[in-house]
């Protein structure tokens, strides 16, 4: 069973990505879903797991270009990326 899940660029914070769990499926079944939807899309990259103080974070590429994604304990799944390039590719992965 696929997950809808739909990405937006947050109001509050431009440089975020989040997603909004439309199922109200598990935060770590919706990471997974994310996680897996990126690694099938061509031209990312993820990066091996890095642990904070309360999430895990990756460092990727989209097409060469740079993003972050956090599972934070906290506050759920979210990506950063700092251009706006970056963020329309990322969004368009999930809502196309």
């Amino acid at each position: 069973m696929k997950n809808k899940i739909n990405a937006y660029q947050s109001d509050a914070r431009q440089e975020e990505v989040g997603f909004t769990n439309f199922e109200r499926v598990d935060e770590a079944i919706l990471f997974e879903s994310i996680m897996k939807t990126l690694q099938n899309r061509a031209g990312v990259e993820i990066g091996r797991k890095q642990t904070g103080p309360s999430e895990d974070y990756y460092k990727c590429t989209i097409d060469g270009l740079e993003f972050t994604l956090f599972y934070d304990i906290d506050y759920g799944v979210s990506i950063y990326a700092e251009d706006s390039i970056t963020r329309e590719k990322i969004i368009t992965c999930f809502n196309n």
